[in-house]
């Protein structure tokens, strides 16, 4: 699903530890994260190139407030980039997002090892 980027981007693995590094995230919040269709719709957005938090929602049918949280949920992952962009036409200033990462990886012995009793 995140593999046809053209630009040099990482891999996110899923781990099933809780780190400070955004390029591993623990398994149950990566699934429960793009298990969500507006995460995924979003995303989906930011894949091919930046944009704006406005732009995200008038490409998809998520709402601007639905695009925001999702937005700002996959930042907090590492899964997006937020930068300033600055309008030299009027200085008006916005948020731009884009997708970091080409693949994600999840392993799945991890997974299914968590449901064992």
């Amino acid at each position: 699903m995140l593999q046809n980027r053209p630009r040099n981007r990482k891999t996110v693995a899923a781990t099933d530890e809780e780190r400070g590094d955004a390029s591993e995230v623990s398994t149950a919040v990566l699934l429960d994260l793009l298990g969500d269709e507006y995460t995924r719709t979003v995303l989906r957005a930011v894949i091919d190139q930046p944009r704006s938090g406005t732009e995200v929602a008038e490409r998809t049918s998520v709402s601007k407030t639905t695009a925001f949280r999702r937005l700002n949920r996959l930042a907090d992952v590492g899964l997006v980039t937020v930068r300033q962009q600055i309008d030299t036409e009027n200085g008006h200033h916005h948020k731009v997002y884009e997708a970091t990462h080409e693949r994600v990886e999840i392993d799945l012995g991890t997974v299914l090892d968590s449901f064992e009793e």
